[in-house]
């Protein structure tokens, strides 16, 4: 899903219900009417799926925006009773948890479940299409940092105390059902690698790349070399950047999107890309007390550096 630029953002006025989507493996723009965004704004997108938050009364619906099926599930708002009393007011609450991070997962039965990471509170809820509520998790990981979604489980780091240092990353697995009672619990986070944290300084984020997890870091001060870690060798403790990412490019900002660029080949929107590489926002040095700047660089895994600007510097973003 892409906005259509000059402050015209999904189910802005404007655009009178259409939203632009951009086929990840053909290189096709295709522009769906979606009117359900007059009255509900998009949370998250998961596995071609949109995850709506209805206006009026928090009903999270999830919609297939090609076909227009749609699954219902309990309004958000179920959550406040069930988060613990803090300084935060009501309304700073609902605003929180608007931001999340969705999985979906589906059962042999059908049965449809969604986990949202709720990286504020260190935890994780779900509920399954039909439940009257979501069920915040009783544990925490905290932080819970960089969660993302991954064939129907969530992800994310945490980084450990100065004396230790080392990153783990945690495993969510969706909720099972309890033996002859007809309920589901979800399990306890899984640590399932770990990693020194000379090895990554600064993370930059999880990127789904064909039918892999990887994590792309700084690993310098300057923050001018990236490395790519696969999950899976992590997971095994082999702790080795891989070298290439085949075709594809990764577009790094809050979150990462990849582009296999021999599906898309011929493409007028994408003819200034190269495979391999890794796009993303970098910080320049700065004298201090000015401005920061920062600038959109494309970075060759393959040479191992930064080969050139996208666009000219950007001031505060």
């Amino acid at each position: 899903m892409l906005p259509e630029g000059h402050g015209l953002y999904p189910g802005h006025p404007d655009l009178r219900g259409s939203v632009r989507f951009f086929n990840l493996s053909t290189g096709a723009f295709v522009r769906v009417h979606l009117p359900l965004l007059d009255d509900h704004v998009i949370l998250d997108s998961v596995d071609g799926l949109l995850l709506l938050h209805r206006d009026h009364d928090t009903a999270i619906r999830l919609l297939h925006p090609l076909t227009g099926d749609i699954a219902e599930l309990p309004p958000l708002e179920s959550l406040l009773p069930q988060m613990e009393p803090g300084d935060y007011s009501e309304r700073r609450k609902r605003s929180r948890l608007m931001r999340v991070i969705a999985s979906i997962a589906v059962s042999s039965t059908g049965a449809i479940t969604v986990m949202l990471a709720l990286d504020f509170l260190h935890r994780v809820a779900y509920a399954t299409v039909g439940d009257q509520r979501w069920t915040l998790s009783t544990w925490k990981i905290k932080p819970m940092l960089k969660p993302v979604s991954f064939q129907g489980k969530l992800y994310a780091l945490q980084f450990t105390s100065i004396q230790i240092r080392k990153m783990y990353i945690y495993q969510f697995n969706p909720p099972c059902p309890d033996a002859g009672e007809g309920q589901s619990h979800l399990p306890l986070p899984v640590k399932i690698a770990e990693c020194p944290m000379d090895k990554s300084l600064y993370t930059l984020n999880f990127a789904e790349c064909g039918s892999e997890l990887l994590l792309v870091a700084y690993n310098d001060v300057s923050r001018s070399k990236l490395v790519v870690y696969r999950l899976a060798d992590l997971v095994i403790g082999k702790i080795e950047p891989v070298t290439s990412i085949g075709d594809h490019t990764l577009f790094f900002n809050d979150r990462c999107l990849c582009v296999s660029l021999s599906a898309n080949k011929g493409s007028k929107s994408l003819r200034s890309m190269s495979p391999n590489s890794i796009i993303c926002l970098h910080s320049l040095p700065v004298d201090p007390g000015s401005v920061g700047l920062a600038r959109l660089e494309q970075y060759d895994l393959g040479i191992k550096e930064s080969c050139f600007a996208l666009k000219q510097s950007l001031f505060g973003r």
